[in-house]
């Protein structure tokens, strides 16, 4: 099997884990409202998505915030701290043309809305040659989405 096969396996699998895990959220209708909320969170923070970044190998695509209805335990994805606030984070990647697209989903009972989804185009780095290939290596192996994740008036 080639890397590419095995990137494309891998973000396929990831993709249908980010479909199960949005539709079993999202169709849990018989979900007492009351028990979505963890009572011994007492303040929900505003956040929104960063979206003025941009950077040589990282480039801002779209981002989606939104309110739904269910967000509980992380079970999927991993827990991440930002700001005070912890998140459930999970990471989908989809390759196109040169290119791999990550789309990272962050969903919190403590912040407002309660899931900020963005997505970033990133080249892939063995399409330059060098020394351009390394910079592109090291910037997007140095990139931290959780930084695009901000508290509202900061």
């Amino acid at each position: 099997m080639t890397k590419k096969m095995i990137i494309l396996i891998g973000g396929i699998v990831l993709v249908l884990i980010g479909l199960l895990v949005l539709f079993s959220v999202g169709n849990n209708e018989d979900a007492d409202e009351s028990q979505s909320i963890d009572e011994s969170v007492n303040r929900v923070v505003d956040f929104k998505v960063d979206t003025n970044f941009d950077e040589q190998y990282i480039s801002f695509v779209e981002s989606s915030v939104e309110d739904v209805a269910g967000v509980n335990e992380c079970v999927f994805g991993s827990e991440v701290e930002i700001q005070g606030v912890i998140f459930c984070q999970t990471v989908n990647s989809e390759g196109a043309a040169g290119s791999i697209y990550q789309t990272y989903t962050y969903t919190s009972k403590q912040s407002n809305p309660n899931l900020l989804e963005f997505t970033v185009q990133m080249p892939q780095c063995q399409n330059y040659d060098e020394p351009e290939a390394m910079d592109c290596e090291i910037q997007q192996s140095a990139f931290n989405p959780d930084l695009l994740v901000v508290k509202i008036g900061e």
